[in-house]
């Protein structure tokens, strides 16, 4: 008599499961690292949510106002960036929703992977799980950015609204329910 040879049924389930991760785990990483252009994808203008404020984003930099522009870099594997205005300087986490039209910016945070899987299958938001206080949300309006055009955002002169810290509440909402104080800080 032969000897059977083949996989046995544990065997090749164990196979099959071993080759679904790996699959997954290629996925996402293709997703995360190799599909999107975020260097790319950071650039335009956007809306910061909640408020009527523009941000212009260029391969420079961040312009808040006319006269308020932050120099950044992006360190696109961490999904990291770091920024400044003169002396001041802050970093955090970046992370963009599945479809792109949002990017959210995290001060000080830290990368989340399963978070991250979760955005991917639209099962969570980027801004989901972290700290309202530290998240900056921005909705991007366009791809075609001109400098200037966030020029009319109130307290230019004001590092400190980076991002909207800093600005007064409108007339039209005096508790300030769309002011947005969920902006990014900045440290000397």
């Amino acid at each position: 008599m032969q000897p059977k040879t083949g996989l046995r049924l544990p065997q090749f389930i164990f196979l099959m499961l071993l080759l679904a991760i790996v699959i997954i785990a290629g996925l996402f990483v293709w997703n995360r690292w190799f599909h999107y252009d975020d260097t790319q994808d950071f650039q335009g203008k956007f809306l910061i949510e909640g408020t009527a404020n523009n941000v212009a984003i260029d391969e420079k930099g961040i312009e808040i106002a006319s006269d308020v522009f932050y120099s950044y870099q992006l360190d696109t594997w961490k999904k990291t960036i770091t920024y400044s205005f003169g002396n001041l300087h802050g970093s955090g986490i970046y992370r963009f929703s599945a479809d792109r039209s949002k990017l959210v910016i995290i001060e000080g945070g830290k990368s989340d992977i399963w978070l991250d899987v979760k955005i991917v299958l639209n099962l969570a938001q980027p801004e989901d799980e972290t700290d309202p206080d530290a998240t900056t949300v921005l909705i991007k309006v366009s791809n075609v950015i001109s400098l200037g055009e966030a020029s009319s955002n109130q307290n230019s002169s004001d590092p400190s609204s980076f991002l909207g810290i800093g600005t007064t509440p409108s007339t039209d909402n005096p508790e300030g329910e769309n002011d947005p104080t969920n902006a990014i800080n900045l440290s000397p």
